[in-house]
């Protein structure tokens, strides 16, 4: 009787195509993974833009005996000397930037009784974007 040795050329081909599909299998889902990373990234980034104005803008309109003094499209001021700009795709507050990526941002005032609520309408994100419309509300001594 003759001692067979090693493999066949059949369970051979097996194997290779088993490791084929295998293979292919595990690249798909590491593609899909590696998407989803870098959409989670650029929202991220997105976020922490959009949270480094809004903790700015809060902090001054929180700021007792502050005022609102100048509001236009692109620009708030404040009585204690700080203002907010939108140009160029960012918010600067003074000279310092602080937040980028920035696609629009329209600034408005309203009064109702004895309250300033200052709209600001905008949309921020380099890959994916999202857009707030926030009203902002100083109460007044009067």
């Amino acid at each position: 009787m003759m001692q067979e040795k090693g493999i066949t050329l059949v369970s051979l081909t097996v194997y290779v195509v088993g490791f084929s599909i295998v293979i292919g299998i595990v690249a798909v889902i590491l593609s899909f993974i590696q998407k989803n990373v870098i959409e989670m990234g650029e929202t991220t980034d997105t976020v922490a833009e959009y949270s480094n104005f809004n903790l700015a803008f809060v902090e001054d309109m929180k700021t007792p005996g502050n005022d609102v003094t100048e509001v236009t499209d692109s620009k708030v001021v404040f009585s204690n000397g700080n203002q907010y700009t939108f140009q160029q795709g960012k918010i600067y507050k003074n000279k310092a930037m602080i937040s980028n990526y920035v696609k629009s941002c329209h600034f408005s005032l309203n009064t109702v009784d004895y309250k300033k609520i200052i709209t600001v309408q905008i949309t921020i994100g380099k890959g994916q974007t999202i857009t707030k419309n926030i009203d902002y509300v100083l109460t007044t001594n009067e």
